[in-house]
């Protein structure tokens, strides 16, 4: 029953833009009713976790958001509910239920799940490309087109059934970390998958997630033993062959886009723009130490052409660090991050350096995990492989990182 209410949520994930912009359903409504029935199954496990990390992470919470509301009035504003759906509720409920429910399955599971989830990014990709060619009518608002600039000519950024390509790049990013964890615990095959996920990711252009993906392949290269290290070049050296061959132009782009990550020039305004949000976030969060407030340095709840209207919105910091910090309050921010290094170093290396790292380096000049879905699916498998190590389940002995032939 647990399985099938998350499993139910991912898939509402999934077509969380079908559904409002097809149909004007809007998903969160379902998914926050099924996220608090699993609660609600799981409260026998809550006796299981450690009593007074969950009590800090509850109040220090808690106290932000009603030290800023009682700042003003106690006024709800754009973006509130969102933040704390982010902050708390979601990632909170999946710390709680995911503690000791699943002892009988294959802990593998949800990144079996999740890595196997590329397949819906490729076939929403390949039907954005379609629609530009070929307008498939109904679902323009779904494919809207977003451009980046490659020299004077604008390219096409790949959303897939996202809706933006920033959030299809984070969730191509998960997928990627989900496919080279199970790569790194025995499973040959997935390594397709990771080089798959890494195209996928690409193709949205989003030089953040791209160069987050590099990092993924780095450590795993550098977890892997010698054959392993073979197969990782076979494989890499076959998919870039094919790009060569059938999409150099578009390599090129990539490559571009790639390399324009480092370029912090004047020219690069892109850059500029995100620093310069960085820096006003940073301003703002140490000119208001106790908070400037759920949602309130984020995009998060607010419409593109109202984003300037709102009242208590201050500014979109393009840094996940800077708006965490900023809207939890540097004060109180400290024992939440204590709790998170804590739980980061008693991680396994292989999560620590394929999951954990990746969105680290993603969130210097990202906000992936912002997104409710990419927020899911990253807590879903860290607290699920959590449970796994905490219940000593080991990982597969074919392990492909110590392979007996290298020893």
């Amino acid at each position: 029953m647990k399985i099938a209410l998350l499993l139910s949520i991912i898939i509402l994930y999934f077509l969380k833009s079908i559904l409002e912009l097809e149909f004007s359903i809007d998903v969160y409504i379902p998914i926050a009713v099924t996220l608090g029935v699993f609660g609600l199954l799981s409260v026998n496990n809550f006796k299981h976790v450690n009593i007074g990390a969950a009590a800090v992470y509850f109040f220090v919470i808690h106290i932000s958001a009603l030290t800023f509301l009682l700042s003003i009035q106690a006024e709800i504003y754009p973006g509130f509910f969102e933040g704390y759906f982010i902050y708390f509720l979601q990632p909170f409920i999946l710390w709680l239920g995911l503690t000791s429910t699943y002892s009988k399955i294959d802990p593998d599971f949800f990144l079996k799940v999740v890595s196997h989830s590329i397949w819906i990014s490729l076939i929403g990709a390949i039907m954005y490309y379609i629609n530009i060619d070929t307008p498939l009518g109904y679902a323009d608002e779904l494919f809207k087109l977003e451009y980046a600039g490659f020299g004077t000519t604008l390219v096409p950024r790949n959303i897939s059934i996202y809706g933006l390509s920033l959030v299809a790049g984070g969730v191509g990013l998960i997928q990627m970390c989900s496919a080279a964890l199970l790569f790194s615990r025995g499973r040959s095959k997935y390594i397709i998958l990771v080089f798959i996920s890494f195209l996928f990711i690409c193709t949205t252009l989003s030089r953040r997630a791209m160069i987050a993906g590099v990092v993924v392949f780095f450590f795993l290269y550098l977890l892997s033993s010698k054959s392993t290290k073979q197969k990782i070049l076979i494989v890499g050296s076959f998919f870039s062959i094919f790009l060569i061959i059938f999409s150099w132009e578009y390599l090129l782009i990539i490559f571009d886009r790639f390399s324009s990550s480092f370029d912090f020039s004047e020219e690069n305004t892109a850059n500029a723009s995100r620093l310069i949000l960085i820096f006003k976030g940073l301003e703002i969060t140490f000119s208001n130490i106790l908070g400037a407030g759920l949602g309130n340095l984020s995009s998060l709840g607010k419409e593109v052409g109202g984003l300037n209207d709102s009242v208590y919105f201050l500014t979109v910091t393009e840094s996940m660090y800077v708006n965490f910090i900023g809207e939890i309050g540097v004060i109180l921010s400290i024992p939440i991050l204590l709790l998170i290094y804590v739980s980061i170093v008693k991680e396994d290396r292989h999560v620590r350096l394929l999951l954990i790292y990746p969105f680290i380096v993603e969130s210097i000049m990202g906000l992936s995990l912002m997104n409710p879905m990419i927020n899911f699916m990253f807590f879903l498998i860290y607290f699920s492989l959590n449970n796994a190590k905490n219940k000593n389940f080991q990982p597969v002995k074919r392990n492909i990182l110590i392979s007996s032939n290298d020893k």
